[in-house]
C-alpha cells in the first residue's frame, strides 16, 4: 500500500501542523503519520488542491 508524507500538504497550506489540522477539522495527530492514498486525496481536495499539486509524480506512480 502506497502512503504519502503529510509534510508537503502542511507546507502547501503555508501554516503549521496544528493550523492545517484545524483547516481539515482533524486531530493534529492524524497529520503525524503517513496518509493512505484515500486520505491524501480527501485532504488535498478539501483544501482546494489536486493531490498531484501536493505530491507530484508520487501521486501518478500509484498502482490502481
Amino acid at each position: 500500500m502506497l502512503t504519502f508524507d503529510p509534510q508537503p500538504l502542511i507546507v502547501a497550506t503555508g501554516g503549521t501542523l496544528r493550523q492545517t489540522a484545524r483547516m481539515l477539522d482533524l486531530d493534529p495527530a492524524n497529520l503525524c503519520r503517513p496518509l493512505s492514498s484515500r486520505q491524501a486525496d480527501s485532504y488535498a481536495t478539501r483544501l482546494g488542491y489536486h493531490p498531484e499539486e501536493i505530491w507530484g509524480a508520487a501521486w501518478n506512480d500509484q498502482e490502481e
